[in-house]
């Protein structure tokens, strides 16, 4: 071995200085370099892959002490998040540019003397088109990132607040907004901000202004929201004695009536003429009627969100008013001071309203009274979390000319408890009782009974709202609700009677729900809300269910089998997908186009024995032969403000088509029939029409006109040609009406005085009249063949009203702790006498011959005054 090295000995040294250097890798000295020199230098000796369009160049990188090159590769990267990925024997360098920090603004917007939410509060950055709108709890979270803000909550009829704030972490700020000294000398008909007409993004959405109320000339004196509705585009009822409203063509149990979250039956006293919200205990009313938000389901025509006053955080306070009507009374006030408040109102009527009608309908010789109750605690246990609950109880009875006596009301009671999960995590989780009820007593004396029927169900759901960022919302959600009805039970009066005991099967069933949807403003003109509900219906035993012969008619000679379900056991599973979407592009500050889609199902149907809605309908789950109703709901928009937003305008088209919906047989028998699936049939429909809008929002003079041209037709066609309808074409639903216009104006004289006046006219709504008769029995019996083929005369109406408002302020100046006003109504001005239906009799002059008789509700004016007040 040492031969050898003393042999080579150039060789060694040679090879130790080659290892040697190969040892001793590049270094770079400390100093300053541009990203692009760096990346220039390794790519001597390592082989990048990289564009200079993509990566920032002129980054400047310090290196504090020398560095050795395979060092360089983490230290750009930590500097500049340039990364570097090896393939093979190349470098791939991409630029991935850095997250920027981001902050959320959170907080209530609220009333500053009685601490309300102010729902539907617009949150604007200040110098942009940025923000967000309370939500009904008066809730907002906006998030930005570090910068200085100036945030301004402005709400109409308020004076707007202002916050100034350098954003440097989560803040929380609530905005208390104080009323316009100026909304004393002029009247506000918007209850939104006026640019929330171009802004929003649902179309088909009205809001009511509780704060004009006062004005308007309602039924009797008595304000009511669903009068106040009525005076809305693409909003209707078949009478004045019919019980809910129709909304784009649907029939009334196709809307979503929700007082806190829990769902309201029958909102209607008096045969539809009072509605069961008091409006003093009322917050906000919002009607969607175009577009569903996805976490809304169950119904195919509209929801109608009614949220109640929370109850004065900061002092005690008693609102009421006297009527021809009712006597009312609200209390409210703070159980701790900022932290728990309460509201109590209660109704009584104080006449017989019956007497009111026109001798020759009836109605004068009933009898007719209602009361409600509400009530709401509110309790801010700390500032991410809030416990809300809520109580309505209501009750209507009515004796007939022929001593029954009938009781019909609504029992509701909802929980809610809000919670942030973090400034930018909003939640509402809710349970519900909702029930509804109809009871009536015939004590004749020998077949003397007493029936009943009722719905109750029991519903859980959360709602949660993540604000990703000012341009990013996401909703999502679920919800169960256990439905339980009580179809109809017939006992006999007392021990007396003759008549025998009877029920029908209880109906059970679990409604579920879940959804997601992302409101996304793609720039400063473009914004759209999507999203997915998922709904299912589970309809459960105990129940018997009957099989009838395909081949044949549904009727009980043609049954052939039955099926018995024990508890719980699934009779029938429908589910499906509602998809949801709907647009708004802002042409510019006064002017934007919306449109929508949506699909909903309803699981749940009102069954009629009449053709006028009323109190005694009984509602039904779907099973296997009646199926969920399917609605398909386009809707398309142009939305106008002029004069620096004191007049607003919109047009709008929609089209409904609706699959499944729930017809009759002629001459059904729906009273107590165990069969009721025989007398049921099943068929499409289509609603389409136009609604324009027009609005003065502010100034001593204010009002609105309202004008709806639309269709609503239906089309059963069974295999069974004496169950096809009108020889399976369309044909008019009961509520079809041409043409409806509304007109409400409001002046203000001076300071204490206003007058007003409403409008009301609509196309006459479809009748069947008799084609011919026959004589049965010694009697002639009228036959009818195609339905809704007639129309009654056209409907007009006209109300007036004035107010006079009580001295406001103390001789001093300063405002008077006791506030009241009277208001003067006329209803039905030049007595007209509106068609409510057809009766048909024997003619008095020819016994051979059936006439049709119009029949009316009110043919005389009716004069009103209430007095109302507050401290």
């Amino acid at each position: 071995m040492l031969k050898t090295f003393t042999r080579f000995p150039f060789l060694f040294i040679f090879l130790l200085v080659a290892f040697s250097g190969l040892s001793q890798e590049k270094t770079l000295s400390r100093g300053s370099y541009s990203l692009e020199e760096l990346l220039i230098i390794l790519d001597e000796d390592y082989n990048l892959a990289y564009s200079l369009n993509t990566i920032p160049g002129d980054s400047e990188i310090s290196i504090l002490q020398d560095t050795h090159y395979s060092e360089l590769f983490q230290l750009i990267s930590n500097q500049t998040n340039v990364i570097f990925k090896k393939q093979g024997s190349t470098y791939t360098v991409t630029y991935q540019p850095p997250r920027q920090q981001k902050f959320s603004i959170t907080g209530f917007a609220r009333d500053h003397e009685t601490g309300e939410p102010l729902i539907g509060s617009a949150i604007i950055i200040g110098g942009s088109y940025q923000g967000v709108v309370s939500n009904t709890y008066g809730y907002y979270s906006i998030t930005l990132p570090p910068d200085s803000y100036k945030v301004v909550c402005s709400f109409i009829g308020y004076q707007p607040d202002t916050l100034s704030v350098d954003l440097k972490n989560d803040i929380s700020h609530n905005f208390e907004l104080s009323l316009r000294s100026s909304e004393l000398a002029e009247i506000t008909v918007s209850s939104k901000e006026p640019e929330y007409n171009i802004k929003s993004i649902i179309p088909g959405v009205n809001t009511l202004n509780l704060q004009t109320d006062g004005q308007i000339p309602y039924f009797l004196g008595e304000v009511d929201v669903i009068q106040g509705a009525l005076l809305m585009p693409g909003i209707r009822t078949i009478g004045e004695d019919a019980s809910g409203i129709n909304v784009r063509g649907g029939e009334v149990d196709q809307n979503l009536l929700l007082l806190d979250e829990s769902i309201i039956y029958n909102p209607n006293h008096f045969y539809g003429l009072i509605s069961v919200f008091n409006p003093e205990a009322v917050n906000n009313i919002e009607i969607m009627k175009g577009f569903m938000p996805p976490s809304y389901g169950g119904r195919v025509s509209s929801v109608i969100t009614i949220n109640q006053k929370e109850g004065n955080d900061e002092e005690f306070s008693v609102t009421g008013g006297v009527g021809l009507v009712s006597a009312r009374l609200i209390a409210e006030g703070p159980i701790k001071k900022k932290v728990s408040s309460f509201i109590v109102s209660a109704r009584q009527s104080i006449a017989d309203l019956s007497v009111l009608g026109n001798t020759s309908s009836g109605l004068s010789r009933n009898t007719a009274y209602f009361q409600d109750f509400n009530t709401k605690l509110n309790w801010k246990v700390n500032p991410s979390n809030t416990i809300h609950l809520s109580g309505y109880f209501g009750n209507d009875r009515n004796r007939t000319g022929f001593d029954a006596v009938r009781n019909w009301g609504n029992r509701n009671l909802s929980v809610r408890w809000n919670h942030l999960f973090g400034p930018r995590l909003f939640s509402n989780f809710t349970n519900t009782v909702s029930e509804y009820f109809y009871r009536i007593t015939d004590p004749q004396e020998a077949g003397s009974f007493v029936g009943r029927s009722s719905i109750i169900n029991y519903s859980s759901k959360a709602d949660l709202a993540l604000s990703i960022s000012p341009q990013h919302e996401l909703t999502f959600g679920a919800g169960t609700i256990y439905h339980r009805l009580l179809p109809g039970e017939r006992i006999p009066f007392d021990e007396n009677a003759s008549s025998r005991p009877f029920s029908l099967d209880t109906e059970n069933a679990f409604e579920s729900s879940a959804y997601i949807g992302h409101e996304w403003e793609i720039g400063s003109r473009f914004t759209t809300l999507y999203g997915l509900r998922f709904s299912s219906l589970l309809n459960l035993g105990p129940a018997s269910v009957y099989t009838y012969d395909p081949n044949q008619e549904r009727n009980t000679s043609n049954i052939i089998d039955t099926t018995v379900y024990q508890k719980g056991d699934v009779i029938k599973h429908y589910y499906g997908l509602e998809p949801r979407i709907s647009t708004n592009f802002i042409l510019n500050n006064a002017q934007s186009i919306k449109a929508s889609y949506t699909r909903t199902y309803q699981y749940l149907h009102l069954i009629s024995n009449t053709v006028i809605p009323s109190p005694t309908d009984i509602w039904k789950i779907s099973d296997r032969y009646v199926p969920p109703t399917r609605a398909d709901h386009y809707s398309l928009g142009f939305y106008q403000n002029l004069r620096n937003n004191m007049f607003e305008a919109s047009i709008e088209f929609y089209y409904k088509s609706l699959d499944n919906i729930i017809e009759y047989k002629n001459g059904a028998n729906l009273l107590f029939n165990p069969n009721m699936e025989t007398e049921i049939l099943t068929g499409v429909g289509r609603s389409y029409g136009m609604e324009v809008f027009a609005k003065k929002n502010h100034g001593r003079f204010t009002g609105w006109v309202s004008y709806t041209l639309s269709r609503a037709e239906l089309k059963v066609e069974t295999p069974f040609p004496e169950q096809t309808i009108n020889g399976g074409r369309y044909f008019p639903a009961n509520h079809d009406k041409l043409h409806d216009i509304s007109i409400a104006s409001i002046l203000k004289i001076g300071e204490r005085w206003a007058t007003s006046g409403t409008f009301n006219f609509s196309s006459g709504r479809p009748v069947t009249l008799p084609a011919g008769k026959y004589e049965f029995e010694g009697n002639l019996v009228p036959h009818f063949q195609d339905r809704n083929q007639n129309n009654l005369p056209s409907y007009h109406r006209l109300d007036l009203s004035v107010k006079w408002n009580g001295r406001q302020v103390k001789k001093d100046g300063s405002p008077k702790r006791y506030k009241d006003y009277w208001t003067f109504v006329l209803y039905n001005v030049y007595g007209r006498a509106n068609a409510y239906s057809l009766i048909f009799r024997k003619s008095e002059t020819d016994p051979n011959l059936t006439e049709a008789v119009p029949f009316t509700i009110f043919d005389s004016p009716i004069p009103a005054i209430t007095y109302n007040f507050k401290f």
